[in-house]
């Protein structure tokens, strides 16, 4: 029974070994960066604002 669930143990682990790595760390990083500096664009276009240098048309969303 124990080595049955060693080995399906072992499948997982393998499985699952690389997914916390720092790639995937720095990925989920910029995803959150990204995701932020978004949200700023779009909060600078909805103000309108003369000196934000994005009111002149730039679509930097799309």
């Amino acid at each position: 029974m124990w080595k049955r669930f060693w080995a399906k143990w072992r499948i997982w682990e393998e499985a699952l070994g690389g997914i916390d790595g720092l790639q995937g760390d720095h990925l989920i990083s910029l995803e959150r960066r990204v995701a932020s500096l978004e949200n700023r664009v779009a909060i600078l276009k909805e103000r309108g604002d003369p000196t934000d240098g994005l009111s002149d048309g730039l679509d930097l969303c799309s």
